[in-house]
């Protein structure tokens, strides 16, 4: 599969499809094509895990400037950023990411997420679980589609930065 098929797929009606062509992107955006490369990815990645975030931004900052097409390496230097709640940086990372990699769906809903952090105070505690909204939001918009949900308030919570078609239906309580 290729990554435009891989990013088409994403497009489709099949969620089978699209969660196999969303991994299949994670995978084809984690290769560089050089071992040496993608080793110091991983360095940064371990770092991140480990909450080692200074050592992950210079793993990627080092894989940056090894490779600077490489768009995964900004990508993962604005996850860190965001993390350290430095969202300028992580921003502009993000745009990096996007000018190398448009149909970058993480760098698309972090590059959000940044721009709703930076402007919402004790915005990032909730962040993680409007993650997956975001992802919804920009998918509807890249395809035209109206989102159909109970949870007005985080979507209504996106919308003031993406834009998207909404309509929301009662929640039923038990």
């Amino acid at each position: 599969m290729t990554e435009r098929d891989a990013l088409g797929a994403l497009r489709g009606e099949d969620p089978v499809a699209a969660a196999r062509a969303a991994a299949v992107l994670w995978n084809m955006w984690h290769r560089s094509g050089d071992a040496h490369l993608d080793a110091i990815l991983a360095g940064g990645i371990a770092a991140m895990e480990q909450q080692d975030l200074a050592a992950a931004e210079a793993a990627f900052t080092s894989l940056i400037e090894a490779a600077p097409q490489f768009a995964e390496g900004w990508n993962k230097r604005a996850t860190v950023r965001y993390m350290a709640q430095d969202f300028e940086g992580s921003i502009a990372d993000c745009r990096e990411t996007l000018a190398r990699k448009p149909g970058h769906f993480g760098a698309l809903s972090g590059q959000g997420l940044a721009k709703i952090a930076r402007r919402q105070p004790g915005f990032r505690t909730k962040a993680h679980g409007l993650w997956n909204d975001a992802l919804i939001a920009l998918s509807a918009r890249q395809i035209g589609a109206t989102i159909v949900t109970g949870n007005r308030h985080d979507f209504e919570l996106l919308r003031r930065y993406v834009r998207f078609a909404l309509e929301t239906v009662p929640v039923a309580r038990e």
